[in-house]
C-alpha cells in the first residue's frame, strides 16, 4: 500500500522540487490517496451523533430478540463507526483496505454506510474542505518524507471509546 501511494504521489505531483502542488488538476488524480485516507476515517473515527428522544420508543433487534424502551426526553448517542466495523457493510473490516472506496475495483459506494463526519443536516460543515485538504496535505508528506510505520496501530477498545 505504501508503495503504491508513493508512485502514485511521484506520477501526479513529482518528486520534490519546492514548487507548489497544483491542487486543482492534482486532487482529482489522487485517487488511491484519497481512498486511503477514506479507509483510514473508516476505521478511525469516533463520530457519534447524539439526538434527543422527543417520545417514547420500542426498539427491539431481530438477531438477538432484545428489546429497549428509550423513554421520551433521554438523549441517545448513536456511534456511527459501528456501521464502519460491522461485517454485513464492510468485508473483513479490521483490514486497512483502501481499495473499499475506489468504485471502478470494488463497485460499492459506501455512501449511506459510511459517515466520518456525521449525517444530514448535523454533518460537519467542514467535511468538504477536510475531503479536498488533507489528500492534497498527505501529497505534500509523501513528495518531501520517505515515512515507514514503526509500530502497528492499536485496536479499537469500544468499552474505552464509547464507554
Amino acid at each position: 500500500i505504501r508503495d503504491k501511494v508513493y508512485e502514485e504521489v511521484d506520477q501526479v505531483v513529482g518528486k520534490e522540487n519546492g514548487k507548489p502542488i497544483d491542487v486543482a488538476a492534482s486532487l482529482p488524480q489522487l485517487e488511491f490517496v484519497k481512498s486511503c485516507f477514506m479507509e483510514a476515517l473508516r476505521m478511525k473515527t469516533y463520530s457519534v451523533g447524539y439526538r434527543l428522544a422527543v417520545k417514547d420508543h420500542h426498539i427491539s433487534f431481530p438477531k438477538t430478540g432484545k428489546k429497549y424502551k428509550v423513554s421520551a426526553g433521554n438523549l441517545v448517542a448513536v456511534p456511527f463507526t459501528m456501521n464502519h466495523m460491522d461485517s454485513h457493510i464492510f468485508e473483513s473490516p479490521e483490514k486497512f483496505m483502501p481499495e473499499r472506496f475506489q468504485a471502478k475495483e470494488s463497485g460499492k459506494v459506501f455512501s449511506k454506510d459510511f459517515s466520518p463526519f456525521s449525517k444530514g443536516r448535523h454533518r460537519c460543515s467542514g467535511s468538504p474542505l477536510v475531503l479536498a485538504e488533507i489528500p492534497i496535505f498527505l501529497a505534500y508528506l509523501f513528495r518531501r518524507y520517505n515515512i515507514t510505520l514503526l509500530d502497528p496501530f492499536p485496536p479499537l477498545d469500544w468499552l474505552q471509546s464509547f464507554g
